[in-house]
């Protein structure tokens, strides 16, 4: 049974998710992407939140309380 493989995903988890939960999504997805792949992530500008290192921020924008994160998942993570 192979697993799916995206390379583009789209992540708008309630603001209120705790941290300990949204990093194992992420730990989740990094199975999932393929090499190139992209992750489009929204949260709420009140909540700092530090993704696993096996993904890179590419691009940061504000939109009052929200933050959209463009995230690419590191090549020497595959």
């Amino acid at each position: 049974d192979a697993q799916a493989e995206f390379d583009l995903v789209f992540l708008d988890p309630p603001y209120e998710i705790e941290p300990a939960v949204l990093k194992q999504v992420f730990e989740a997805l990094s199975g999932c992407l393929k090499q190139d792949s992209l992750l489009v992530f929204e949260r709420s500008s009140r909540v700092e939140f530090d993704f696993p290192s096996s993904f890179r921020l590419i691009v940061e924008k504000s939109f009052g309380d929200t933050v959209v994160m463009f995230i690419e998942r590191e090549e020497d993570s595959l």
